[in-house]
C-alpha cells in the first residue's frame, strides 16, 4: 500500500492572515518613511501645499487680531443694572490710552478698566494694572538701546448678564521673537 499525500487546501483564514501581515509591514514602512521625510512630504500626502498652509495661517492670524476692537459687544440679555464707579462711563472702558513713539520704543495701548463697584472687578483692575501698566512704565523708564514695540487691545462680551474680557498684548523686544499674550478675565 502506498502512502497517500493529502493536498492541503488554502483556507480563507490563511489568506486573511497573509493580508493582515502585509498591512502591518506596509504600515511600519510608511511610519519609518514619515519619520525621516515628514517635513518634505506631509503636504503632498495630505494634499496641502506650503503655500496653502501659509495663506491659511495668515488668514487665521488676521481674523484673530481683528477681534480686538477695544469695545463691548452685547450678545443678549444685558439689562444694565450694575453699580458703576463712574456713572457716565460704560461698564468697561479704556482707562489708559497711550500712543507714544520714542527713539527706542513704540507704544500703542488701550488698557481696559472695570467700571463696576464691587470687590472682584476691583481686584481685576489691580491685576490688569500690575500686568500691563507696569510693563509700560518699565519700557518708558528703561534706557536700553533695543527697540521695543508694545501694543495692548481688548474685547469685552456680555452674554446673559455674564461679562467676559479678553486682553491681548503684543511685545517685541529688539531682535527677540514677538510675544503675544492673551489674558481672559
Amino acid at each position: 500500500m502506498r502512502p497517500v499525500i493529502e493536498k492541503r487546501k488554502i483556507e480563507v483564514r490563511h489568506i486573511f492572515y497573509v493580508i493582515i501581515i502585509l498591512i502591518c509591514i506596509i504600515s511600519v514602512g510608511i511610519a519609518v518613511y514619515m519619520q525621516f521625510f515628514r517635513d518634505e512630504k506631509m503636504g503632498v500626502i495630505f494634499g496641502i501645499t506650503s503655500e496653502k498652509e501659509d495663506e491659511e495661517y495668515k488668514s487665521l492670524k488676521e481674523n484673530f487680531l481683528n477681534i480686538f476692537t477695544n469695545n463691548i459687544e452685547t450678545v443678549e440679555g444685558y439689562t444694565g443694572d450694575v453699580k458703576k464707579i463712574r456713572e457716565n462711563e460704560d461698564i468697561i472702558f479704556v482707562a489708559n490710552t497711550i500712543q507714544e513713539q520714542q527713539e527706542n520704543y513704540a507704544l500703542d495701548l488701550k488698557i481696559p478698566y472695570f467700571n463696576i463697584n464691587q470687590n472682584v472687578p476691583k481686584e481685576f483692575n489691580k491685576e490688569i494694572k500690575s500686568i500691563f501698566r507696569d510693563k509700560v512704565e518699565s519700557i518708558q523708564t528703561s534706557n536700553d538701546t533695543q527697540n521695543e514695540i508694545y501694543n495692548v487691545k481688548y474685547k469685552a462680551y456680555i452674554n446673559n448678564e455674564n461679562l467676559s474680557l479678553v486682553i491681548m498684548s503684543e511685545l517685541k523686544e529688539g531682535d527677540n521673537n514677538q510675544r503675544i499674550i492673551v489674558r481672559n478675565l
